[in-house]
């Protein structure tokens, strides 16, 4: 009976340690935004989801979120006191503050991931091994030419939160647009907002701008962003998105940031967070991430405003419409077709053409055809002149008459023919090259 008892104790022990071992390890995220509200991004929400589906299963996984409230001081103590917490294994400074922030430390005693760099030209990023960063964000003169070829302005708005424009330690963006626009005759006027929608429409129409650039606006979230896009559309202003398609949905003009952007950042951020929690070595030519560019043009807000796009632009674009609204049927290539050729002008004028041809041909034929021709005369007199005649003219008289010809030959006739019946075969070629070139510009646009 001892003996037996030790074994169900060896047995116990083994199946504790064992369980133990197959236990997901707690793994502990650090997040730290640039202010409060940034939690409900884009970027955070795809953050949390693309780390949850990768690292949900094998880890014990909890992130701990934490903001440094728009200002450069509390950033620096957010991030330090990130640093210093037992709790926290990995720290993401996950916003443009933030980023900056963590890339102007000294050294990192924890591994940090930064998912933001602006200009590595403006500041020596830091060579440390507890530091991961991707050039993931493209610069704001891309941003800046890619609206200048949609649309033609002189004095640009450009709007974004209070902490990207107006604090004195980070004049990043502004000096980096500043210079873009040296030279080009583009006046910016520069708007910094937190959560009032109408400071900055008033701001805008007192300036007389003609175009409307948003940066983030972190603070002016829901309806307070919505009454924005909505006022500047109102003003029939074209405007440009540099956060990306998320707010193009809202109802901003335009964007080159499609949504697989921020997924594929978000998904690069968990695939490094996992990395380093798996003690996996990182490959550091991942650092240089491949930033992907696709036009992206709301197409109600383009009729809102009476905006009127390029074909060049409408051919690379890709439409969007405003998030709620009901969508328009969409059409198969063969619907698409059939409409191309229904609605083009060209087409049912030529089509006209062919039908004038071919009357030409009926008419020229009809002179080699035999020709019957039908007389018929009627004659009444009264009948006193009648009897006065002696019956040589009756006071009734009808007499008809049909006469048939036939020409044998006539060479003009016959040529004029063969002119008609060409001009018909030129038209109806004419105008089926004319349906190919619809067809095949409606199919491969």
């Amino acid at each position: 009976m001892l003996c037996w008892g030790r074994r169900q104790f060896c047995f116990f022990l083994l199946v504790v340690l064992f369980q133990g071992l197959l236990s997901a390890a707690p793994l502990r995220i650090g997040v730290v935004y640039d202010g409060k509200g940034m939690e409900r991004s884009p970027y955070a929400l795809s953050l949390r989801e693309e780390m949850q589906d990768l690292m949900g299963q094998e880890f014990e996984l909890s992130i701990v979120e934490s903001h440094g409230g728009f200002h450069l001081l509390s950033m620096r103590a957010s991030l330090e006191e990130a640093y210093r917490n037992p709790e926290i294994d990995i720290v993401v400074p996950l916003g443009v503050l933030s980023s900056y922030v963590a890339l102007t430390r000294d050294s990192y005693p924890k591994p940090t991931v930064v998912p933001h760099v602006f200009d590595d030209r403006v500041f020596k990023v830091p060579d440390d091994e507890n530091l991961i960063y991707l050039e993931s964000t493209r610069s704001i003169e891309a941003h800046l030419e890619a609206f200048k070829e949609l649309v033609s302005y002189s004095k640009l708005a450009v709007v974004g939160d209070e902490s990207l424009i107006d604090l004195e330690d980070f004049q990043l963006i502004t000096e980096a647009m500043k210079k873009s626009a040296e030279g080009t005759g583009i006046e910016l006027v520069f708007i910094s907002v937190t959560n009032r929608p109408k400071y900055a429409l008033d701001s805008i129409r007192e300036q007389g701008c003609d175009a409307v650039m948003l940066l983030p606006t972190w603070r002016m979230y829901g309806k307070g962003f919505e009454a924005l896009v909505r006022g500047i559309n109102e003003l029939k202003l074209p405007s440009y998105s540099v956060a990306g398609e998320y707010e193009v949905e809202s109802g901003v003009l335009a964007t080159i940031t499609p949504k697989t952007h921020i997924s594929k950042v978000a998904r690069r951020i968990a695939l490094d967070v996992q990395a380093i929690a798996l003690s996996e070595p990182i490959d550091r030519t991942l650092f240089k991430f491949k930033v992907f560019s696709e036009l992206v043009l709301n197409d109600t807000t383009a009729h809102a405003i009476e905006y009127s796009p390029t074909w060049r632009t409408l051919r690379k674009a890709r439409l969007v419409k405003i998030l709620g609204q009901p969508q328009e049927y969409l059409l198969n290539l063969r619907e698409s077709v059939e409409w191309a050729i229904e609605s083009n002008l060209d087409l049912k004028s030529q089509g006209y053409v062919v039908q004038s041809e071919l009357e030409g041909v009926r008419e020229s034929r009809s002179a080699l055809l035999p020709q019957l021709n039908g007389i018929a005369v009627g004659v009444a007199i009264d009948a006193d002149r009648a009897r006065a005649t002696g019956g040589i003219r009756p006071q009734y008289a009808a007499e008809g008459g049909l006469q048939i010809t036939q020409r044998i030959y006539d060479e003009a006739a016959w040529a004029d023919f063969d002119i008609q019946r060409s001009n018909y075969r030129a038209a109806g070629a004419f105008r089926d090259v004319r349906e190919l070139d619809t067809i095949a510009a409606c199919a491969i646009s």
